[in-house]
């Protein structure tokens, strides 16, 4: 009778919790009978099987008296191992709760919007466009982008299914219907709650920014003040197998790490599972790299880049060979136009006579002294085309190519 397959862990372990409850009421019970008070009565009992023995033994250490009552105690081997789920492999875990960091107008909340709409329409991600993704709905608390100006024209011009996508707007005031209040995590988690157990279609929450749902009491630069909000918001990412990204901005000091410069206590980070920086490009502004900076689930996945054309969001089809805190290092000297115009001859030479692989070409150029960013450049300059090929002896690779109809290419031709 589950809704769907997807949900049908989280409900076995709905009839598992309830099966121990039971089993550990009923010997509580026998306890009673026994005249078991202290765990020393426990231990006169022990001539059980051993898997009733364990069963004891907890109930001994959190349901007696004294000092060990009420506490909460679970033995690993008691428990089934998990793999961590993904929602978007190494930057969007299922059931946990993590950071898209950056500076205001970069492109963060235009990422969301891109991210909800592939979601709605189970599309591949970015960095894994071969594989198909799921098909499930988001829910934005957006604080501060507009429902019908902002968030829904840019769902549609992604493409997305508006049918899958939400947006909690607050909470009717109990004493006047006609005002709503706005969320707060300090009041409001079992309602989010709730609203996540109504839809299980919404695997995605996208809190933009955090910073405005922490709620008017809670100083966000305190670090006590922080884990008592966002514990209870990841705990109920982890109980309804839903992913929680939220969205922060970052102070002004640029001398420190990127970790120490999202705005607010270093329990932001310290809370969230994985963070991500989305930063500008040093030698492109309107170049915008995806980093990450923190991630305490598997390795940093590669770093990557994205342009918003018209309002659309437009992902590279290669890794950015750059770090987070390399991104935000500032900027670099002003590249010389000579530098560009000598790396788009050279990639017109490598590409004359087709496609090459793209780490060939980007070797070839560190031989020549050719940077990173002018070459990048250039292929911007020339619209040099990346394919991905799946076939070869060293498997799935990406190619370089100039397009048939560039001018590049048909002035190539003629000589």
């Amino acid at each position: 009778s589950v809704p769907s397959a997807a949900n049908a862990t989280y409900y076995a372990k709905i009839v598992r919790d309830r099966s121990i409850a039971r089993n550990l009421t009923a010997w509580g019970i026998r306890l009673q009978d026994h005249g078991c008070r202290t765990q020393a009565d426990v231990l006169d009992m022990l001539s059980a099987s051993e898997k009733e023995i364990a069963r004891l033994r907890m109930l001994a250490e959190t349901n007696g008296r004294g000092p060990m009552s009420g506490v909460v105690l679970t033995w690993l081997n008691d428990v089934a191992e998990e793999e961590v789920a993904w929602l978007w492999k190494g930057r969007i875990p299922i059931g946990k709760l993590s950071m898209l960091a950056g500076e205001q107008g970069l492109g963060k909340s235009f990422a969301t919007c891109d991210i909800a709409a592939r979601l709605s329409r189970g599309w591949a991600w970015p960095d894994s466009r071969d594989e198909p993704g799921r098909i499930a709905g988001t829910l934005f608390l957006a604080g501060e982008d507009g429902i019908a100006d902002t968030i829904k024209p840019r769902i549609r011009k992604a493409g997305g299914d508006c049918s899958k996508v939400a947006v909690l707007e607050g909470i009717r005031n109990k004493a006047d219907r006609r005002v709503i209040d706005p969320i707060d995590f300090s009041r409001h988690i079992e309602t989010l709650d709730a609203v996540f157990a109504a839809n299980p279609e919404i695997i995605l929450g996208v809190v933009d920014p955090v910073t405005a749902y922490m709620g008017e009491k809670t100083d966000s630069h305190t670090d006590a003040d922080v884990r008592r909000i966002l514990t209870p918001l990841a705990k109920m990412a982890e109980r309804r197998r839903v992913a929680i990204l939220a969205l922060a901005h970052l102070n002004k000091n640029a001398s420190t790490k990127v970790i120490h410069r999202v705005m607010g206590s270093t329990a932001f980070t310290a809370v969230a599972r994985v963070c991500t920086l989305v930063a500008q490009d040093r030698d492109d502004h309107e170049r915008r790299i995806i980093a990450g900076f923190k991630n305490n689930l598997c390795k940093h996945a590669p770093s990557w880049a994205f342009s918003v054309v018209e309002d659309v969001v437009r992902w590279e089809a290669e890794t950015a060979s750059i770090t987070a805190d390399e991104a935000l290092a500032g900027p670099k000297q002003e590249r010389s136009r000579p530098a560009v115009s000598g790396a788009k001859d050279f990639v017109i030479r490598m590409l004359a006579n087709g496609p090459i692989p793209s780490a060939d070409l980007l070797a070839e150029a560190k031989q020549c002294g050719i940077s990173f960013s002018a070459l990048q450049r250039a292929k911007t300059d020339l619209n040099v085309r990346s394919v991905r090929v799946n076939h070869g002896p060293d498997g799935p690779h990406w190619t370089c190519e100039l397009r048939p109809d560039s001018p590049e290419t048909q002035a190539t031709q003629a000589e």
